[in-house]
């Protein structure tokens, strides 16, 4: 799941998801923008207003490609995905191909990029638009359920298809394939869209219903702005 906190990419504010959410019937998901995790507090309390299990996480792209999600297990979890986060932003080095060991985190791999899922705690996301491919996988038992959630419309895919455009600094008719199927869909639509394949959707759902998220929600927001002069 995306919101516009994945700078020149996402186009939905942290409370349009949640209710978007809410409205479909969803019990759990993970909040995993673009290499940041700044919308994390915003999106738990929304979520958590609303009956909806929050898990922290955050989508690993350079560039274009994605790498990896990363979704925390609990509080360490976090904690690792932030430090690594920082690293990478002081260093200003490239995210590296692999994951690094992430004690308390679960890391997901594009189905493209399955061959570097090696690790217990690792795992190869499949979207219901890459189903013609699993008679070739060579690891079912590591498969699981992949849906990216940036838009809620056309209108919000027209969006991200300009805020992609601005990123890349070129023309809407110039600019590269982007991702076109990340629609947010039902739990039932999901469903049938897996309907040969429950156990993708089943680890999923075991892999969000394992992770944890505790902090102090009842602390008023204080956000950077208002302590740095």
């Amino acid at each position: 799941m995306h919101t516009y906190f994945s700078l020149r990419y996402g186009t939905l504010s942290p409370e349009q998801l949640v209710i978007a959410a809410q409205e479909r019937g969803v019990r759990s998901m993970a909040l995993t923008d673009r290499n940041g995790t700044s919308a994390l507090y915003s999106f738990g309390k929304h979520c958590l207003a609303a009956g909806i299990q929050p898990v922290a996480g955050v989508d690993i792209q350079e560039g274009d490609e994605r790498r990896y999600i990363l979704l925390a297990q609990n509080a360490l979890g976090l904690a690792e995905i932030n430090r690594f986060r920082t690293r990478q932003a002081e260093t200003q080095t490239p995210f590296p191909e692999k994951a690094p060991p992430l004690r308390h985190v679960w890391v997901i791999y594009p189905w493209q990029k399955q061959a570097c899922c090696s690790e217990a705690n690792e795992w190869i996301g499949v979207r219901a638009t890459e189903r013609s491919f699993l008679y070739q996988a060579t690891r079912p038992e590591r498969l699981v359920a992949l849906q990216p959630v940036i838009y809620l419309d056309t209108h919000g895919l027209m969006l991200h298809r300009i805020l992609r455009a601005i990123d890349h600094n070129t023309l809407l008719d110039h600019l590269p394939p982007i991702d076109d199927a990340a629609y947010f869909p039902t739990p039932q639509e999901l469903e049938n869209e897996f309907c040969e394949w429950p156990e993708l959707l089943q680890r999923s759902q075991t892999l969000l219903d394992t992770c944890t998220w505790d902090m102090d929600w009842n602390t008023p927001v204080t956000k950077n702005k208002r302590r740095i002069s």
